[in-house]
This record gives C-alpha cells, structure tokens and sequence, in this order.
C-alpha cells in the first residue's frame, strides 16, 4: 500500500504542495526542438525553479508503424509512439530479444513525421497518430484523427526525482524542486509488514 512506500508517500505530500501553492514546475524551452531523424523529435524539459542548479532534462518522441511482412501498409494508421524523458547522461532500461516483454522495435518500422512549431506549442504527426506538446505548463496530448486519447502532465504533478547519494540525500537547503524536498522520510529505507529493506 501507499503507507508503506517511502516514493509514493513522498509523492503525496508532493502533490498537496503543488496544489496548495499552484506551482507549475516544469515547462519545455520553445527553441530546443531537435529533430535527430525522420521519426524523432527532442525537446528540453527545463524546471522553473532549476535555474542554475538542475540541467534540463530531455523528452523525446520516436515515432514508429507496425510493419507485417507480406501485408499492404494501412494509409493514415495510427503507430506506436515511445515517450522518454531522461535525465542528462542517464540511460533508460529497454527490453531485449528473448525478454518477457515484447520488444519495443519488434515489428516495428520508423514511421516519418511532419513537425509544426508555433510560439506556444508543437504538433507532430504520422499518419492518423498526433502529438501536441505545450510548452508552457509542460503538457502534452496524444491525439487520433484529432480526438485527444490521453493527456500526460495534465494534472502539472510531473515529479522527477533527482539523483542523490546516501551521503548527502536531501539538501534541505535548495528550492523546492521535486517531491524530496518535501520529505526525506525513508528515503534510504522501507518497511514492509515489520520487514526493513534498504533501497539501492
């Protein structure tokens, strides 16, 4: 349960500071739209309260179509869309050949996106598939044939956690700028039924 999970109950008293002051943390810097190929796109997630102290962090869209071998294309079919944001130098875990999991590629073929850039936001489309990204609080819209299927950050409760060492753990002397500044309680250490766990 939540009571017994050190990040979940960090997350809730993170979410009651958000509400109550009505901070909107995190935004997307308009000027760092790169497009590193024909199905991906990168942008900069930067914290309002970062400045000088957090490096942006980097979402990024990659595109792709299913591809059956033997089987004419669908015009206009809505793909698969792989959502990644990361911390600077920071590699994110994927799923290899023989895994549990299907493998994200498997399958799967690049699928070529056209990019609109305006002043507040960014659409990006493949075939029947859409992405709008506002910049300013971060949101973004996962859209098919222009119908919103499902909005991440919607609620402005993005909660990246940085990386801390057991030695020094929270500040406590820096703005507020993920749930740990909130609370540090277990943050090294759970308990499970009377059971405690150290966290690596």
């Amino acid at each position: 349960t939540c009571s017994q999970g050190s990040f979940c109950q960090r997350y809730r008293a993170y979410i009651k500071e958000v509400q109550g002051t009505g901070a909107q943390l995190h935004f997307v810097e308009p000027g760092s739209l790169l497009q590193r190929s024909g199905h991906e796109v990168q942008f900069r997630i930067s914290h309002r309260q970062g400045g000088g102290i957090l490096e942006p962090l980097e979402l990024s869209l990659v595109f792709f179509r299913a591809a059956k071998s033997g089987e004419p294309e669908t015009p206009g079919a809505c793909g698969v869309l792989r959502i990644s944001i990361l911390a600077p130098g920071e590699r994110r875990f994927r799923p290899r050949e023989g895994d549990v999991a299907m493998v994200p590629e498997s399958g799967l073929e690049p699928d070529l996106l056209a990019v609109q850039s305006e002043e507040a936001m960014a659409l990006m489309t493949a075939g029947d598939c859409s992405a709008r990204l506002r910049y300013d609080p971060l949101e973004l819209d996962l859209l098919r044939s222009g119908r919103i299927l499902q909005t991440l950050n919607a609620r402005h409760f993005l909660n990246f956690e940085q990386r801390r060492s057991r030695e020094t753990g929270a500040t406590g002397a820096r703005p507020f700028l993920d749930a740990t500044d909130i609370t540090a309680g277990s943050l090294w250490e759970e308990t499970f039924d009377a059971t405690l766990a150290a966290v690596c």
